[in-house]
């Protein structure tokens, strides 16, 4: 929210201050980290990685989803730092809003079939073969675009654009409309709790999978543990947080207590762009599980150090 977003009261000294301050300078660092190592890994997968497999082509559209969310960062930039000055009109509000949501959710579908993939791999091999077909990434990749946008669906009614007739534009958790609640619950249990539960399913799987047999530490094992423990620190670090600090706004934004509500509100902004920051925290994850795109970006990088990097990755 920006200072012409609420009526002003007391309690929004806190949450203002950060709005202007805070979250500009995060979300500017994540636009510049986002926008160029997204771009070089599509670079790369396009021009060095084929023929794709299936999972090659959910990383490909993972970065591309993170690309299309960091490009509208520069709007957010202008907004919170110039909320007086440079107001969202209607169309960019909508842009801002369900870009963040339509990234995230879309990133938790993609990292949920790279586990799916991973449980395939290390528990069924005689299966992975037949799913590394590009078929099967090609439906994984449609299944994901469509479900991320059938949950963005309903929030075109949910984003508030007048308050008294004050044009605003307010972040999800702020917003004033009737079908908040409701839709919140939807987006936290469809959209992040049930791929959560999958990924954790998946990795135990894998977990006593790698921790049987006679080669449990085997350069592919080792790469399915970072991955497994890569996944899994994304929702941990990037989405948990988040999701359980926006039901806090939204069931404390019209409290009476004034610091009950500013403290929760403080807390969310503070975390909000932990969330963003997922469209560079995916990027380690192209690379933690080896093999051609860690080889390929290596050969993008002068000699001398393109060797050091070899050397010093973990096999």
């Amino acid at each position: 929210m920006a200072s012409k977003d609420l009526p002003k009261d007391s309690c929004m000294q806190l949450d203002e201050t950060l709005q202007r301050t805070f979250l500009p300078v995060m979300y500017g660092i994540i636009f510049i980290v986002g926008f160029l190592g997204n771009i070089t890994c599509i670079f790369v997968y396009v021009t060095k990685m084929r023929p794709w497999k299936s999972s090659s082509m959910v990383m490909l559209n993972l970065a591309v989803t993170d690309l299309m969310y960091v490009l509208s960062l520069p709007f957010l930039v202008l907004h919170y730092s110039r909320p007086d000055v440079l107001p969202l009109d209607n169309f960019l509000c909508y842009v801002v809003r369900v870009a963040f949501h339509f990234h995230l959710y879309a990133s938790i579908l993609f990292l949920t079939c790279i586990s799916a993939f991973r449980y395939v791999a290390v528990v069924h091999p005689l299966r992975s073969a037949r799913l590394q077909q590009r078929k099967w990434g090609v439906a994984s990749c449609l299944a994901v675009w469509g479900l991320s946008a059938l949950e963005m669906h309903p929030m075109l009614d949910t984003i508030t654009l007048d308050l008294n007739g004050t044009r605003i534009c307010p972040d999800f958790a702020s917003s004033r409309s009737e079908k908040l609640v409701l839709y919140n619950w939807l987006l936290t249990v469809l959209g992040y709790l049930l791929p959560l539960v999958a990924v954790v399913l998946c990795y135990v799987r894998v977990a006593r999978a790698l921790s049987a047999g006679p080669y449990p530490r085997t350069p592919s094992r080792a790469r399915a543990r970072r991955m497994s423990v890569a996944v899994l620190a994304v929702f941990a670090v990037n989405f948990t947080p988040y999701h359980a600090l926006r039901m806090l706004r939204v069931y404390t934004r019209d409290s009476q207590n004034c610091t009950l509500r500013e403290g929760a509100n403080a807390a969310y902004i503070l975390f909000r762009p932990l969330a963003a920051f997922n469209a560079c925290l995916n990027l380690p994850l192209y690379t933690l599980a080896g093999g051609r795109l860690h080889q390929a970006l290596c050969g993008l990088l002068p000699r001398e150090l393109s060797n050091r990097l070899r050397l010093a990755s973990p096999r």
